[in-house]
């Protein structure tokens, strides 16, 4: 089985299912999405680790944000989206799957009529980021927070342990009881 795509492979695919220019609810074009995108019966009904939402619809949730973001798609009214003709440009330039860096630079470009992505909220950071680039930049921000959770939970479980490990066998069966 192959991996399901990141959010920026969805990218394209999303364009693609609009490039008829109908105006499509997002529950009306993310499973149409997935069926661009070849998704399996398996990847289809894979879950975010907190099973609160199917990975595939969060990932496209990202790719169209971004899409919107930089005009590749419009939003007439809450929750429908319509492709742009920067859409269209995309699909022409990027048949094959597109990157963030990709559109990001059109968006530099004053005469291409992909705009520049701007952030909708302001990050402020204390200390630099201790991720894993490669792992960690396929992953939608939801899912970078629930492994992020995973982590802590992991590291908390070998600390603690360690711990118990430490003392004395008295020290381990009165923990057990207070348990």
């Amino acid at each position: 089985m192959t991996d399901m795509p990141n959010w920026e492979g969805f990218m394209i695919p999303t364009l693609k299912v609009m490039s008829d220019g109908i105006i499509r609810h997002w529950r009306e074009f993310q499973p149409l999405v997935a069926d661009q995108a070849q998704l399996t019966d398996e990847q289809k009904k894979e879950m975010l680790p907190s099973g609160g939402a199917l990975k595939y619809e969060n990932r496209i949730g990202w790719g169209v944000s971004f899409l919107t973001n930089v005009g590749a798609l419009r939003r007439p009214k809450r929750g429908h989206y319509q492709i742009t003709n920067a859409g269209k440009q995309l699909i022409e330039l990027f048949p094959n799957g597109a990157k963030e860096r990709d559109i990001k630079a059109l968006g530099a470009d004053p005469s291409s009529p992909i705009r520049e992505y701007v952030a909708t909220t302001t990050r402020k950071t204390s200390a630099p980021a201790m991720t894993a680039p490669t792992e960690e930049s396929s992953m939608t921000p939801t899912e970078q927070v629930q492994s992020g959770i995973e982590r802590i939970h992991d590291e908390i479980a070998v600390e603690l342990l360690t711990r118990l490990q430490d003392k004395d066998p008295g020290f381990f069966e009165q923990a057990v009881v207070d348990l």
